[in-house]
C-alpha cells in the first residue's frame, strides 16, 4: 500500500489548513490579500491525488461506495465508524482503503508508490544508507493504523 497516498488522504484537512497557516499563524490575510503557500509539496501532492481520484471515478475504476469510504476516512472517521455507516465490517473498509491507495499510487506512479517515495526522498534530501533504512522502517511500521 502507498504510504504517502494513505497519509495525505487521512490528513487531507490538516494539509489544506497548513497552506494557510504556514507563514501567518492563524492570520490568513495581509492587508486584504489572502496568503496561501501554493508551493507546499504536500498540498500539491494532495491536489494530484484528488485529481487522480476524480479521473479514476470518471473511468469507472472507483465506485461510489469507495468514494464514500475515502470521504469518511479523510474526515477523521475510524474504519469501524465507516463500516458501521456503510453496514460493512471494519476489515472490509481497511482492505478497500488500502486497495484504493494502491490504485491511486499505481495511476500516479513515481513518488506516490512506496519505492518511488523512497527514491524521491533520497534525491531531495541526499539521504545516506542509514537514513534510507530508517525511512523504509518507518514506511513499513506505518502501514497499519
Amino acid at each position: 500500500m502507498s504510504w504517502i497516498v494513505k497519509n495525505l488522504i487521512l490528513n487531507r484537512h490538516d494539509v489544506s489548513r497548513k497552506i494557510y497557516e504556514k507563514h501567518m499563524g492563524t492570520n490568513y490575510y495581509d492587508e486584504g490579500t489572502l496568503l496561501i503557500d501554493f508551493e507546499d509539496d504536500e498540498y500539491n501532492s494532495l491536489l494530484k491525488i484528488e485529481s487522480a481520484i476524480k479521473k479514476l471515478y470518471d473511468k469507472g475504476l472507483i465506485d461510489i461506495e469507495e468514494l464514500t469510504v475515502l470521504k469518511f476516512l479523510s474526515e477523521g472517521y475510524s474504519y469501524k465508524e465507516v463500516g458501521d455507516k456503510l453496514k460493512i465490517g471494519k476489515n472490509s473498509v481497511r482492505a478497500m482503503f488500502y486497495s484504493l491507495c494502491d490504485r491511486i499510487a499505481f495511476y500516479l506512479g513515481g513518488e506516490y508508490t512506496d519505492d518511488g517515495y523512497v527514491e524521491y526522498m533520497v534525491n531531495k534530501y541526499k539521504l545516506n544508507e542509514t537514513e534510507v533504512a530508517k525511512l523504509k522502517k518507518i514506511l513499513k511500521a506505518n502501514r497499519r493504523i
